[in-house]
């Protein structure tokens, strides 16, 4: 497969460099038929010009004589015009179509009957036309000669336009070698070029294959004289790195699953084994009464892993208005008799509009978690306070404890799955899911929650979900 992917690579060029020929073809072609017509109209009204300068010649000198007999006997006159280049012949015909005089030079061709074409001028136009005799080509013009008594003669001039037609054939000519000379510089020059330009773009596919196939661990390195790539190889790197931190995390979750749900089935099979040792119905009760406790135990950490798959999925179904005033204010009374038993109280301070659009289900799960946890790290006799405050885009909710707090470089770890604080890994209570599902639900609603450390003792959790508008301008945005 490389080697073919690898054969196609010069083809692509080829045929890159092939349709650039092919377009300066098309366009030298239709500029040079442009300039060829225009050369061609330009020396034809040259030609058509000096026909028509001869005829008028003519027809000044055979202005001053009235008879056929004097405009004879004057021929001379009329051979003085010859010397001039291109002159083939020139004529004079009577208004009754008769050939009166004709002076033809050497190349001149044979007299010819009165072309029919000319009948206007005896209505007063200057006519000419081209003509061919035999191979040679001519340009003829004629004029109507008066007097005061009206018609008298005709002038006619025939010249020489076979010069003409060869310059337009040798144009020609050099028009198509010129033409067949530019497409292939121009393949070739497009062939050099997109290997050029190539280089940097395959220098980036060499170190991203080498990172694909284990070779290298860096990330694809800038070529600083090919800006033009900064910023996809910015983006690959991006992804590189995104792609080996989510391995590393659910390498690390994953190993970190391991141990947690190795723990409550080790108890769940010493409970059994002790039972089954003793063989006593009490002990057989109080083992299963442990299995069942366990059970419960794993199933909120799979319900719970469950949950954090479906925030990585994204999207929110069944919404509806919460207001999150009376919502917490709900689960604070729930949670005040067990703070009590370690003689916590908590505190809600609420301000009024704090509607939002959400799933009501997940944002009970998500207060009900952040409560919990600072209610089961403050110490006896302290408190929780929980203040909610709204803006016009945003509700935002400050959770308050006065327990031992979290360093400054585990404030964002504390939201990882099964990470536990060292006073947390004291308390077998729980698994380190909650918080780490409550930033999903947060994230799925299109806000977050984040920890700070507070003045003193104690860990402030911050909780900012916005209101309608901006929440779908958030999924519509992560959809994209």
């Amino acid at each position: 497969m490389n080697d073919r992917r690898t054969s196609l690579r010069p083809m692509s060029r080829q045929r890159l460099a092939l349709s650039c020929a092919a377009f300066v073809a098309l366009f030298g072609s239709v500029f040079d038929a442009v300039l060829l017509y225009l050369a061609s109209q330009d020396l034809r009204t040259k030609v058509r010009t000096f026909a028509e300068h001869e005829s008028e010649e003519v027809a000044i000198i055979a202005s001053r004589f009235a008879t056929p007999e004097e405009l004879r006997a004057h021929s001379e006159e009329f051979r003085l015009l010859f010397p001039e280049p291109g002159v083939l012949a020139l004529e004079v015909w009577s208004p009754a179509k008769d050939l009166i005089a004709r002076f033809a030079g050497p190349r001149a061709p044979e007299s010819v009957p009165w072309p029919e074409a000319f009948d206007r001028v005896l209505g007063g136009e200057v006519l000419s036309e081209s003509v061919v005799f035999g191979k040679q080509s001519a340009m003829r013009a004629a004029r109507l000669v008066r007097d005061s008594a009206g018609p008298r003669w005709v002038a006619l001039a025939v010249v020489d336009a076979s010069e003409f037609e060869a310059a337009m054939a040798q144009y020609a000519l050099f028009s198509v070698i010129g033409l067949a000379v530019l497409v292939v510089v121009s393949w070739t020059a497009s062939l050099f070029l997109l290997q050029v330009s190539s280089r940097p773009v395959k220098r980036v596919i060499t170190q991203a294959r080498d990172i694909l196939d284990g070779r290298s661990e860096s990330f694809v390195a800038p070529a600083a004289a090919d800006p033009e790539l900064l910023e996809l190889v910015g983006l690959l790197n991006r992804m590189l790195r995104d792609t080996r931190d989510s391995l590393a995390r659910l390498k690390r979750f994953t190993s970190d699953a391991g141990h947690e749900l190795r723990t409550p089935l080790a108890r769940i099979r010493a409970a059994a084994e002790q039972a089954l040792q003793k063989g006593q119905e009490a002990e057989l009760v109080r083992a299963l009464q442990s299995v069942l406790e366990e059970t419960d135990s794993l199933r909120s950490v799979v319900d719970a892993l469950l949950e954090l798959a479906r925030g990585e999925s994204g999207g929110l179904q069944h919404i509806q208005d919460v207001n999150l005033r009376e919502l917490t204010q709900s689960l604070v009374e729930t949670a005040q008799p067990i703070a009590s038993e370690k003689g916590v109280a908590i505190t809600l301070h609420a301000s009024e509009a704090t509607e939002i659009e959400g799933n009501e289900q997940l944002l009970q799960r998500l207060l009900w978690n952040v409560i919990e946890n600072a209610t089961k790290f403050s110490p006896a006799s302290s408190s929780v306070e929980l203040n909610i405050d709204a803006a016009p885009g945003d509700v935002t909710i400050r959770i308050d404890d006065q327990g031992p707090g979290v360093p400054s470089e585990d404030l964002d770890r504390i939201f990882e799955p099964f990470y536990q604080s060292q006073s947390a890994r004291s308390d077998s209570g729980g698994y380190g899911l909650g918080l780490t599902l409550a930033r999903s639900i947060a994230r799925r609603h299109g806000g977050d929650l984040w920890a700070e450390r507070r003045t003193g003792s104690g860990l402030r959790l911050v909780l900012r979900l916005p209101r309608q508008q901006q929440r779908r301008a958030a999924l519509i945005e992560s959809d994209v």
